[in-house]
């Protein structure tokens, strides 16, 4: 990892740089993501999704979706 400290064009703030070395490090050492419950996984696929709409109708959605309905 290389980092520079005060960088002007940031504020101030430090900046990273992370070598291709270090992000496959990263990812062989971190352990595995947490195993989330039907409904909690559901809530993030819809986060995940970008559509502009309530989570209740999106979840209408993916029902007929699921069911091979029309839109």
């Amino acid at each position: 990892m290389i980092r520079r400290a005060a960088v002007e064009m940031f504020g101030g703030a430090d900046f990273f740089r992370v070598t291709p070395a270090g992000k496959k490090a990263a990812i062989e050492n971190s352990p595995p993501p947490p195993k989330l419950s039907r409904s909690k996984q559901r809530y993030a696929d819809y986060l995940e999704s970008d559509y502009d709409v309530p989570f209740g109708d999106w979840l209408k959605w993916k029902e007929r979706q699921r069911r091979g309905l029309a839109l």
